[in-house]
């Protein structure tokens, strides 16, 4: 058995410009606010199960091996062979809401959510197996291999072994101490998560020996991102349960240090992706953020949406997020 990829992918949001004009008569007033500015997002078209017309499901994560693999993942699945042109409904038996996706290679993918509801394929989606184990609605997964795949979501993570099992790693002193949300690594040796109370831990050692890191907020952080070397670590977050607030912190020495940065919205942020050249980082009311310069400062990216955004992920220049109401939007380049 084996372990799968995660996606992620994230976007941005720009200003209303207002104006005043002196009409005739002296008096005063404002115009009109100038029309927004055009969507740097473009909106695809996802097929919807039987019955939810009305009730559009919301879409919570996404991931692929390449372009031509791509799975977004929610309260339905999802797959694309092309780049996000068009999209298949995907068969998963007693599908019941997946919050996380991840792969080590395009056979091997993972899925994971509710209560008892993890699912593998081994076969590159063709057929989907329950395997055993404990998740919860917001957790997300991520792997170092087939042999090494974790995931989040209340106060544990849940590891699967090279033997196979999935293990409910309680003794983890002392995450469990903590709802856990966000999770990233480079290995089996360099491992991140993030959660409630403004908690980052490190862990070491195939992800026995964890370590508290001092990120200075006692925000949620929903999301984390580094780049290949963990030189650079970027976590997102909201202030307040009720997702406002927006939090951006910033690492560029694995994470012994945090810097929070300022960035243009109050909105909370949910997931973060990046690459050599810019990230994004994406969140409630259609927010999309995007720095150009490793994170340091961040502008807006249209959205073109103000539903909820779960969900980022990349590859190859191209940029996805997924959301709320089967929310699909793709960078315009």
């Amino acid at each position: 058995m084996r372990a799968r990829a995660f996606i992620a992918a994230v976007g941005c949001v720009s200003s209303l410009v207002a104006c005043s004009a002196r009409p005739l008569g002296g008096v005063e007033q404002s115009s009109p606010a100038a029309p927004a500015a055009p969507a740097e997002w473009e909106p695809l078209f996802a097929p919807l199960p039987s019955g939810s017309a009305e009730d559009k499901p919301d879409l919570w994560a996404i991931w692929g091996s390449s372009l031509d693999d791509i799975y977004a993942v929610g309260q339905t699945a999802l797959h694309s062979t092309d780049a996000g042109s068009s999209w298949s409904t995907v068969n998963i038996p007693g599908h019941v809401g997946q919050a996380g996706v991840w792969g080590s290679s395009r056979e091997h993918v993972f899925t994971v959510g509710c209560v008892i509801c993890q699912y593998h394929t081994d076969d590159g989606g063709q057929t989907w197996t329950k395997t055993k184990g404990f998740f919860l609605s917001r957790a997300r997964v991520w792997g170092s291999g087939p042999g090494d795949v974790w995931s989040t979501g209340s106060r544990l993570l849940v590891h699967k072994t090279a033997n196979g099992d999935w293990e409910e790693r309680f003794d983890l002193d002392p995450i469990p101490s903590i709802h856990t949300l966000g999770i990233w690594g480079t290995g089996p040796d360099d491992i991140y998560v993030v959660g409630f109370e403004g908690v980052i831990y490190h862990g070491t050692a195939g992800g026995t020996v964890w370590t508290r890191q001092e990120s200075g907020t006692t925000a949620g952080l929903w999301g984390i991102w580094g780049s290949p070397d963990a030189r650079l670590l970027v976590v997102v977050g909201a202030r307040t349960i009720k997702e406002e607030g927006a939090v951006v912190l910033l690492s560029s020495d694995r994470g012994s240090h945090w810097t929070e940065v300022p960035v243009p919205t109050d909105n909370g942020l949910m997931d973060v992706w990046g690459n050599d050249s810019e990230i994004y980082a994406v969140g409630v009311k259609g927010t999309v953020l995007r720095s150009t310069d490793q994170g340091r400062t961040w502008s807006n990216s249209p959205s073109g949406t103000s539903k909820r955004l779960f969900g980022v992920w990349g590859a190859e220049g191209q940029v996805f997020v997924v959301g709320a109401d089967t929310t699909l939007l793709k960078l315009r380049r």
